[in-house]
């Protein structure tokens, strides 16, 4: 909720779903709405390319709908003209994830349309703040044992264009068991840390990650 000083209470709702009537009617209320935002053009995209909508909806204090936004977070639209392979390792690192909206806000009320759409871009701004925190946790990833993280280089074409490009790591969870604490422990490990701990054994291993700060 936001307060205003002439006592002017807006209320702001994001969802992923809603009421298809109810928000398409409330769109029709207004001559600036367009087909971009109803729910049929969501639908669309979550049908055909799996994209996931989000409904931004803000309401004054009498309960009447003042703005509305519908934004869709991309996951595969990006690669369906790309080759096999590009397909795969971006829709598995999802790096073509991506919230966009189109032709929006709706707004219903003018004499506070500067703040209902500053509403608007707030909440816009948390979605895609969430949305790229969680895509870089997800790509920062780091062996816990050799500590080795991804690295940067460049692709290099025929012609010696370069382009950068990121080579991750082959990282995977596993589970050992710590005999000498009775307990199992999960570490996200390269190939060169599951040798590692082949070759001296998780004890050594674990009081070398703890000699260096680490938590195990």
């Amino acid at each position: 909720q936001l307060f205003l000083d002439y006592s002017m209470t807006f209320n702001v709702n994001i969802s992923l779903t809603t009421n298809e009537n109810e928000w398409n009617d409330n769109l029709s209320k207004s001559s600036g709405s367009t087909i971009y935002q109803s729910y049929n053009w969501q639908k669309l995209y979550h049908e055909a390319f799996g994209s996931q909508p989000i409904f931004i909806t803000i309401t004054n204090d009498e309960g009447n709908v003042v703005g509305q936004l519908a934004c869709l977070i991309h996951k595969q639209m990006i690669w369906e003209d790309a080759n096999a392979l590009s397909k795969k390792i971006g829709n598995v690192l999802k790096l073509g994830t991506s919230l966009w909206w189109y032709h929006g806000p709706i707004i219903h009320d003018e004499i506070n349309y500067e703040i209902i759409l500053s509403l608007c871009s707030i909440k816009f701004y948390i979605c895609h703040q969430l949305l790229t925190k969680k895509r870089y946790e997800n790509m920062s990833r780091v062996c816990d044992v050799t500590g080795r993280k991804p690295m940067f280089g460049n692709n290099v074409s025929h012609a010696h264009n370069k382009t950068r490009r990121r080579f991750n790591l082959n990282l995977q969870k596993k589970r050992f068991w710590v005999a000498d604490e009775n307990r199992w422990i999960t570490l996200t490990v390269s190939t060169q840390g599951l040798r590692l701990i082949d070759k001296v054994g998780i004890r050594k291993v674990l009081n070398k990650m703890k000699a260096e700060g680490k938590k195990v």
